[in-house]
């Protein structure tokens, strides 16, 4: 088996979206500020969402023993939100 760590560098594009060098495409100064914003009202807001559902479903869990549909959907609908926000991110 040929050993490939020693070979030069892969051209392509770099393995982590987070790596070092510039951008990809041009990123304004306004846009950074906006995200800076964003990630700042969006993080408390997003720990007091899942505060307030995982008291919820304990409530619901502790007095029927059961989870229902609407706690189904609840937990989906949170999933599908936080991995589109992933994906943006």
């Amino acid at each position: 088996m040929a050993d490939h760590s020693s070979g030069p560098p892969s051209s392509g594009p770099p393995s982590s979206p987070f790596g070092a060098g510039p951008p990809m495409f041009p990123v304004s100064d306004r846009a950074v500020e906006l995200s800076h914003v964003f990630i700042n009202s969006g993080s408390p807001i997003l720990a007091v969402v899942l505060i307030l559902l995982g008291v919820r479903l304990a409530t619901r869990f502790h007095r029927a023993g059961k989870l229902g549909w609407d706690d189904v959907f609840i937990i989906l609908g949170t999933v599908s939100c936080a991995s589109s926000l992933q994906q943006r991110t």
